[in-house]
């Protein structure tokens, strides 16, 4: 799952990072995007100007933006800071900026004070759900000092938005393209991942009304490239090969293979590129072993569905068996494990998610099937109170999924 602000001044941009500490990469494979900072001091009479200059412009906001008539403060790309006022506010307050240093810019010619940009800014937000609906899409939106003006930055830039965001908040509003930002890759969700992607995401058929949800599995080396495992019963209607897959609104690719014949495994491979990450909370992949996990009973599981989440300590009592849990359909290579508490192991949306051990290493054991008791309203619910869990859950084990498709887990 993305924080981005992007400032509307040209003079100046203020970035707000978040720092992520990603697991350690794959020795193979595709990897997800990480991280990463490049330090390098800069010298000491630069930093020494800088942080002077930062003083300043500080201290002299500080000392007037309570001011009646304050209009706006900003430091030009040579260093110098300049303060505006309305023609009203009187002589102190700009006095009382030029004592901090004469090399200060002040002047009273500003037509709007720096608490009516803000109202300004202010009644956009307020209009910004019915802009969309008319089909302006807002993306940034506010004051800027420097023109003493309210910008408003739009997705797709026509005469008829300026006209209309004009006539809402003045002739003078500045009116802009913004930026195309693409997909971020510090921030990734089960709902909004980046190629190439981590098992656990939400898969869907991109009609948008989750009648055909599921989760992907680990990632395959097949027919020469990185792909997607997930259940071949996803997408199955009709049951067609090439059904396009979508991770929230994105399309990734098709499901162009799949095993769904009598003794199977009931999995599917899509072309979009997978990899050696594992979704264990809704925001957060890991690293996962290249070494796949053979389950025995009386170990514990842990299940990774988009939709229920993670949920471990599900207790194994039985391994390769065959089960005709699908209609018209065997599947062998299966295994089951589920809670001892009575609590949900996996439900509706999750079939296609891996199945995994975290200790000793994170590895792979599956991919989630289908219930295998009875059936209940998930704790974890997105849809309204109707969607399924069970305790106990069926998987196909990693085994059989690498001999059937001749494949190798990355």
């Amino acid at each position: 799952m993305r924080s981005r602000i992007a400032m509307l001044s040209a003079v100046a941009t203020v970035v707000m990072g978040i720092a992520v500490t990603l697991p350690a990469k794959a020795d193979t494979g595709p990897t997800k995007p990480g991280s990463s900072v490049a330090s390098s001091a800069e010298p000491s009479s630069v930093a020494s100007s800088a942080e002077a200059l930062t003083q300043l412009s500080g201290r002299a906001r500080a000392l007037v933006a309570d001011a009646p008539g304050f209009a706006g403060l900003w430091v030009d790309q040579g260093g110098r800071v300049h303060v505006r006022f309305t023609p009203g506010a009187g002589p102190e307050p700009s006095a009382a900026v030029r004592k901090l240093s004469p090399d200060i810019d002040v002047a009273a010619t500003a037509r709007y004070s720096y608490d009516e940009l803000v109202a300004k800014r202010d009644t956009v937000t307020a209009t910004v759900a019915s802009l969309r609906n008319s089909g302006i899409e807002v993306v940034d939106w506010g004051p800027v000092e420097a023109n003493n003006s309210l910008e408003v930055s739009v997705k797709t830039l026509t005469p008829e938005a300026i006209l209309t965001l004009r006539q809402l908040f003045g002739t003078e509003t500045v009116v802009t393209e913004a930026a195309e930002t693409g997909p971020d890759p510090l921030f990734s969700t089960r709902w909004a991942d980046n190629s190439p992607y981590a098992a656990g995401i939400e898969l869907n058929n991109g009609s948008g009304d989750g009648s055909e949800s599921c989760t992907s599995g680990m990632g395959l080396y097949f027919n020469g490239a990185w792909r997607l495992v997930t259940a071949g019963h996803c997408f199955d209607s009709p049951a067609i090969v090439g059904a396009k897959v979508y991770n929230g609104s994105t399309y990734i690719g098709t499901k162009n293979w799949k095993d769904t014949a009598a003794s199977g495994t009931d999995t599917a491979i899509v072309t979009a590129p997978g990899s050696a990450y594992l979704y264990r909370t809704d925001t957060t992949y890991y690293a996962n072993s290249h070494t796949p996990w053979n389950s025995s009973v009386g170990q514990t599981v842990c299940m990774g569905g988009a939709y229920s989440g993670e949920v471990c300590v599900l207790k194994v009592i039985a391994t390769n068996y065959c089960s005709s849990i699908l209609p018209e359909r065997i599947i062998c290579g299966i295994a089951t494990a589920g809670r001892e508490d009575g609590a949900a192991g996996a439900g509706h949306g999750d079939s296609g998610g891996p199945a995994y051990i975290t200790s000793p290493s994170l590895s792979i054991a599956g991919t989630i099937v289908g219930a295998a008791s009875a059936q209940f309203v998930c704790p974890r619910n997105s849809e309204g109170g109707t969607r399924t869990c069970s305790t106990y859950v069926r998987y196909q084990m990693i085994n059989s999924i690498l001999t059937r498709w001749s494949g190798s887990h990355l």
